[in-house]
């Protein structure tokens, strides 16, 4: 089968328990409807061999509010999920998969829930969530925080950077240059020098990766320049390069 008669057949299946289809609508849904549709998205993602099924649960469980689904996991995961023993660690792995970085809360709840099956080989796959890399690290800082920057307090971002800088964890300069964009985005003239400090106190690999003209900008007060576009430009490119990001490393 190719991947879109998955696709088709998937969907056929979220139209025999909801006629819409729009999974994005899930929480306007009762419950019994709801939590069908969320089974049939786990067990599709969990219990298939199949990558072309875990690649179209991953894309319809991002459709679902977040809120919605950190209240209705714990009803459905023990309904569908853990039943076989020899396919707990492979039923975890695809569902931490689908949840880790944009479902952080859920994520959570899950993990711990996982530590409670006491299986051997499922506590080894959570022991690994505890060494994050630097990407993965980044993807879960997105999912928590997302584009709002309004709504996101600049201190705890000026908190996390000054972290980094004092123990720079090794690997990929996505976690840091991210961090960065976001004070960028959030900042003024004031953030320069911890920008500053960000981009030329770690190593050369960070201060190639954290944009100069981020630092230019926040010093001329947003204006566009013949070597600097104007903040706003600059913001809406940080966001659309992060919108989507999705850490390379797998574990």
């Amino acid at each position: 089968m190719a991947q879109a008669d998955y696709e088709h057949a998937f969907r056929e299946r979220i139209r025999a328990i909801y006629p819409g289809g729009d999974i994005s609508k899930i929480n306007m849904l009762p419950d019994d409807t709801a939590e069908r549709i969320l089974r049939e998205i786990l067990e599709t993602g969990c219990l298939s061999g199949n990558y072309s099924n875990i690649e179209i649960a991953h894309e319809a469980l991002a459709e679902i509010p977040p809120k919605w689904l950190l209240e209705h996991l714990p009803e459905v995961v023990p309904a569908c999920l853990f039943k076989e023993p020899e396919w707990l660690e492979w039923e975890f792995r695809r569902l931490a998969e689908m949840l880790r970085g944009r479902f952080p809360d859920a994520f959570a709840w899950f993990v711990e829930y996982a530590g409670k099956l006491h299986d051997p080989e499922v506590d080894e796959a959570v022991a690994e969530l505890s060494v994050m890399t630097n990407e993965q690290r980044a993807e879960q800082f997105i999912g928590k925080y997302g584009f709002d920057f309004e709504r996101i307090p600049k201190e705890e971002i000026i908190h996390l950077i000054e972290e980094e800088i004092a123990d720079h964890r090794e690997g990929s300069s996505e976690y840091i240059r991210l961090l960065c964009g976001y004070l960028f985005c959030l900042g003024d003239s004031s953030d320069v020098p911890l920008l500053e400090k960000a981009k030329y106190g770690i190593n050369m690999d960070v201060g190639c990766m954290i944009d100069g003209e981020w630092i230019e900008s926040l010093k001329n007060g947003g204006a566009e320049t013949e070597y600097v576009n104007e903040r706003e430009k600059i913001v809406e490119s940080f966001v659309a390069y992060y919108r989507d990001f999705e850490a390379d490393d797998v574990w």
